[in-house]
């Protein structure tokens, strides 16, 4: 669902008139519905992005569709051990893709500071959901389960520290360290399932192959 717009993110990068670097320009740049700059903490940055309306677009859409996608997830996560978990971190998924598809809907030069209030939770709050869904299905002996833990945690780490941040300098790779492993553990997971389902369809028992017997409702 979200890799689908690294795409547009490319093609955007690409379309700008602005000077644009991957490490110092953070994506609402790329959001900008004006050429002209915008003041980062007292550092003017200069924005042009004649693609903007297809990138928050693509934000948009894209963030509503990992939220349905966090709660499709979470009926496979039914263990004893893991529904609290589970639950956890699917609120806090989708309320970090509410973060950031609202983020979408106020563009950074129009009006930063509601910008910044907006967008600012998704990097916390989507690594939270990452972490809390990892333990979980760790616990239901999902095979990503441990993953997306490692890149829950991590991005965690990064999250907290580009929310907090003071210096626009290394923004744009802090943000894309915490979303573009995001955009790589939702699919592996979303593709096990996919795999699960297929195989369960098929005659074959769903679940944990390594153990070679069926999924149960406990754990």
């Amino acid at each position: 669902m979200q890799v689908l717009t690294l795409p547009v993110e490319w093609f955007a990068v690409g379309a700008t008139r602005a000077p644009y670097s991957l490490v110092d320009n953070t994506l609402s740049d790329l959001g900008a519905v004006n050429c002209g700059s915008v003041d980062y903490s007292g550092t003017a940055v200069e924005v042009c992005s004649p693609a903007h309306a297809l990138f928050n677009v693509a934000l948009f859409v894209g963030a509503l569709l990992v939220a349905v996608g966090g709660v499709l997830v979470r009926p496979a996560l039914h263990g004893r051990r893991s529904a609290g978990f589970a639950t956890a971190g699917v609120v806090a998924l989708v309320l970090g893709q509410l973060s950031g598809a609202a983020t979408a809907l106020v563009p950074i030069d129009v009006d930063l500071e509601a910008h910044l209030l907006v967008s600012t939770p998704a990097f916390v709050l989507q690594p939270v959901g990452l972490l809390l869904i990892g333990i979980a299905a760790q616990r239901s002996r999902w095979w990503w389960g441990t993953p997306m833990l490692v890149v829950g945690a991590v991005t965690l780490l990064v999250g907290s520290f580009f929310a907090v941040r003071l210096d626009p300098a290394g923004g744009g790779l802090l943000e894309r360290l915490v979303l573009w492993p995001a955009v790589l553990i939702l699919g592996l997971a979303g593709l096990g399932l996919l795999r699960t389902r297929t195989a369960a369809a098929g005659g074959r028992p769903p679940g944990r192959p390594a153990e070679g017997r069926q999924r149960t409702g406990t754990v």
